[in-house]
């Protein structure tokens, strides 16, 4: 009788304990993650080894987890049509690749300076 008794006591304890640290803990506060996870690749021809390696970047970034990495910017130099096409086709098959010129990397790039926040 002294065991049934002693057990209902402790979970009456227990009990006790949680409620009342429920009602004297303070929810942790939640901060905005301003960190935005990109990469920056050059891709400087459109050969078909480029176009290769490519894909198969492009399917381990499907493999792994999506918040890892969002988004991927493929940067071609102005002057050279076939990278920017290379680049661009890249960006309609796969959402995470985004295709800018090198003075759009740099546009983007003042922009976000511009608006950042030193904490």
């Amino acid at each position: 009788m002294y065991v049934i008794t002693g057990f209902f006591v402790i979970l009456f304890v227990i009990a006790i304990s949680l409620v009342l640290g429920f009602i004297f803990s303070k929810p942790v506060p939640q901060n905005e993650n301003k960190l935005v996870p990109i990469s920056i690749l050059l891709i400087d021809n459109h050969l078909p080894s480029t176009k290769a390696f490519l894909e198969y970047y492009a399917s381990q970034i499907a493999w792994m987890d999506s918040e890892i990495l969002t988004c991927m910017l493929l940067i071609y130099p102005e002057e050279n049509a076939g990278a920017k096409m290379l680049c661009e086709d890249m960006s309609q098959e796969h959402d995470f690749f985004t295709a800018c010129s090198i003075n759009e990397l740099h546009h983007i790039l003042d922009e976000r300076l511009k608006n950042m926040e030193i904490l």
